[in-house]
Formats: C-alpha cells, structure tokens, sequence
C-alpha cells in the first residue's frame, strides 16, 4: 500500500482530543507537497515578523524585564497576549513522512 493510500485511511483526530504534534522531515514530502510548505512558510515568516513587532511594542509599553517578554496570538481576529520567561527549551527532532505513517497505524 502506497504512503498515499494509507495517509487517506487515517482517521482524524477529533477536535476535543489531546493532539501530539510531531516535526516532520520535508525532504521526504513530495515536491507539491513542499511547494505548499514552501508557501506556508513564507506566510509564516511575515507573520512571526509582524508578531515579534506587535510583542516588542507591548513589552515596552509593560516595562518587563530582560528575562521576561510578552506572547503574542492572533485566532479568528481576537488577540491574546501571554507574559512568559524570554528563553524556551528547544523542540523535539524531526520526523519523516513514511515514520507518520508507521504512527497513523498504530493510532487508527
């Protein structure tokens, strides 16, 4: 069974349930695909631009200090704002398409 087929059986998660994110190694997406990733990140990086403004004006505004900073968030036109410690750990390693696969399986 092809990656295709078997990504079309894979049952949705539902909205309400705990979702576990993975990083996904774009090298083994399809060149469509990656155009797509391509297109969203572009979009992103005006986004994470825009939001680092928004959040710098804020944090000026608070006063905070150098090891605080403010989050910004923009869903469905509301604005959320969060005071967090300036400095996060790091993610987890990326993952390819054919070991999402292999996890899909294991869910569904």
């Amino acid at each position: 069974m092809s990656i295709a087929s078997k990504l079309a059986t894979v049952t949705p998660i539902k909205a309400n349930d705990d979702l576990a994110w993975e990083t996904m190694d774009v090298s083994t997406l399809s060149p469509e695909m990656q155009q797509l990733f391509n297109q969203l990140t572009r979009a992103q990086e005006v986004e994470r631009v825009t939001r680092k403004a928004l959040s710098d004006c804020i944090a000026k505004v608070l006063e905070l200090p150098p090891h605080l900073t403010v989050r910004v968030g923009c869903k469905w036109g509301k604005l959320s704002v969060a005071i967090d410690k300036a400095q996060r750990p790091s993610g987890k390693p990326a993952m390819s398409l054919a070991d999402l696969v292999k996890k899909a399986d294991r869910i569904a």
